[in-house]
C-alpha cells in the first residue's frame, strides 16, 4: 500500500507543471477577457492595436501578447483606455515640443511633391493624445498618432504637400487639435518658394523617416 501511494504521488507531481500552465492561461484568457468586456468593437480594436505598437509584436494572438505585457506596459493600456473613455476637453493637459514646428523645404518647382515628417514630443507629465487634424491648404497627413504618447516617448506626423498651381511663396499651416498646453491646440507649418512649370517628381527632406 505505501509503495502504491507513493507511485501515485510521483505520478502526479509529473503532472502538477501542466496544471500550473493551464491555470496561468486560463488566468490570462480571462484577464484580457476581462480587460476588454463590454468595450465596444472599436475601442477593443485600438486597445489591441496599441499593444502591439508598444510590444512591436504583430503576429502574436492578442491574448498571449495580453500575458506577455509588463507592469509599465499594463497601466499604459489602462490609460489608454481611461482616456478613450474620457471627454477630450477633459483630459489634462501637457506639454509638447515640436521637431521642426516649422518645415522649410527651400525652392523647389512647381507640380513637385514634398513628403516629409514632423516629430512631436511629450515633454509634460500627462500623455499626449492627437484628436484631429487640419490642413489648411492642399496639403495631406498621411498618418498621426492616434494613440498616447507618454512623457518622454517621440511620435511623428508624415505630411504630403502638392506644389502643383502653388507658384510663389508657399506658407501652408496644418492645425493640430490635441490636449497640449496652453490652448488644446498647435499649428505647424511649412515654408518656401515654388517657382513655375516643372514636371511633377516627389522629393523626401531631412526629416523624412
Amino acid at each position: 500500500m505505501k509503495t502504491f501511494l507513493i507511485s501515485l504521488i510521483a505520478v502526479l507531481a509529473s503532472f502538477a507543471p501542466s496544471v500550473a500552465l493551464a491555470q496561468s492561461n486560463g488566468a490570462y484568457h480571462g484577464g484580457y477577457k476581462i480587460f476588454t468586456q463590454n468595450l465596444p468593437p472599436e475601442q477593443v480594436f485600438k486597445l489591441d492595436s496599441y499593444m502591439r505598437h508598444m510590444t512591436k509584436e504583430y503576429d502574436m494572438d492578442v491574448k498571449y501578447l495580453f500575458e506577455k505585457l509588463t507592469q509599465t506596459q499594463n497601466e499604459r493600456m489602462k490609460q489608454y483606455l481611461k482616456i478613450m473613455q474620457t471627454d477630450f476637453v477633459n483630459l489634462e493637459k501637457t506639454t509638447v515640443r515640436w521637431q521642426p514646428d516649422t518645415l522649410n523645404f527651400g525652392t523647389i518647382e512647381e507640380q513637385t511633391i514634398v513628403l516629409d515628417s514632423f516629430q512631436v514630443t511629450n515633454t509634460g507629465i500627462h500623455p499626449y493624445m492627437i484628436r484631429e487634424v487640419k490642413p489648411t491648404c492642399d496639403c495631406a497627413v498621411l498618418r498621426y498618432p492616434d494613440f498616447p504618447i507618454m512623457p518622454g516617448e517621440t511620435a511623428s506626423i508624415r505630411i504630403e504637400f502638392n506644389s502643383k498651381n502653388k507658384a510663389g511663396r508657399a506658407t501652408p499651416g496644418i492645425i493640430i487639435y490635441d490636449n497640449s498646453s496652453p490652448n488644446r491646440r498647435h499649428i505647424i507649418y511649412l515654408d518656401g518658394n515654388v517657382a513655375p512649370r516643372g514636371k511633377v517628381k516627389s522629393i523626401m527632406t531631412s526629416n523624412m523617416e
